[in-house]
Parts: structure tokens; C-alpha cells; sequence
């Protein structure tokens, strides 16, 4: 049981030493905003992570896979989201907000940015993808139970937030 968790976290950590826009989200809500701001957005990508490893596992990453129209959809629909969370760092340095803020939350605070991360890693619609590809890899590799692939998917959840 522990090796598989560990397995999981061992895969999930080789994930995390990619840096990519979500990366340089949480360095950036760092260095403006704090580490209680960049652990809360650090949680919400965790959070997110997890929503799509278990919708993963329980199969929606087929649906989109095998869906021509659902695919296009979510690679345009995660480019435009992308494309404009990037805009918006780039165009914050000079003042300039794209991004209305919530009069609920707090611009600088841990909630803005546990919201902020959670829906930039959702809206990449290759996460969906490629967590449907590694679980789909996983259980033909050998007779997998079904507890051993959500431990699997546990420990790479957790090297998420703890990376």
C-alpha cells in the first residue's frame, strides 16, 4: 500500500520541476503577496490537481479524448484562459488590471489567490489529458486494483502542494 502512495508521489514529483504558467503564478503571489498567499494558492492547485486526477480515473478524460468537438473546445477554451491569465501578470507590473477583482475577496489575500490558482490549473484542458493517459497507462501496465490507482493518484496529488 505505502509503496504505491509513494510510487504516486515519487511520478508526481518529476511533475513539479516543470515550470510553467502556474508556477510563475505562485512566484509571483510570493514575492507580492506573502507565503500564506502562495500556500493558499499552492492549495488550490492542489485542489484543482485532485478534481482532475479523480475525474481521470473515473473516466471523463475518455470522453474528452474521444470527443473531436469536446477536445477542440477545451484546447481553445484553456489557450484563451492561458493567453489572458499571462497577459494579466505582464500588464499588472504597469498598473493595469484585466482582471476585476471580487469585492468578497480581498485582492492580496490567501482566498484571492487559492481562487485565482485553482481556476488557472482547471482551466488547462491537457491536465484532463494527460492524467487520463497516465491512469489509462497504469492499469494496463499490470493488474492494478482500483485502490492502488487512487492511491497512486493520492501520492501525486500530495507532491503538489508539498512542492
Amino acid at each position: 500500500m505505502y509503496k504505491i502512495l509513494w510510487n504516486g508521489f515519487k511520478f508526481g514529483t518529476l511533475l513539479q520541476i516543470a515550470i510553467g504558467p502556474i508556477c510563475l503564478f505562485i512566484f509571483k503571489t510570493a514575492a507580492s503577496a506573502g507565503f500564506v498567499s502562495a500556500e493558499s494558492a499552492a492549495a488550490g492547485v492542489t485542489f484543482a490537481d485532485a478534481v482532475y486526477v479523480l475525474a481521470a480515473i473515473w473516466g471523463v478524460g475518455s470522453l474528452i479524448e474521444n470527443s473531436r468537438s469536446a477536445k477542440k473546445y477545451f484546447k481553445y477554451f484553456g489557450s484563451i484562459v492561458l493567453i489572458f491569465f499571462g497577459l494579466s501578470i505582464i500588464l499588472e507590473a504597469s498598473g493595469i488590471s484585466l482582471i476585476p477583482s471580487i469585492n468578497l475577496i480581498k485582492q492580496n489575500s490567501s482566498e484571492s489567490a487559492f481562487i485565482k490558482a485553482m481556476l488557472l490549473t482547471l482551466s488547462n484542458p491537457l491536465t484532463i489529458v494527460f492524467w487520463a493517459g497516465v491512469f489509462s497507462a497504469k492499469i494496463s501496465e499490470r493488474k492494478t486494483s482500483r485502490k492502488d490507482i487512487y492511491l497512486f493518484g493520492l501520492g501525486a496529488v500530495i507532491s503538489t502542494y508539498f512542492l
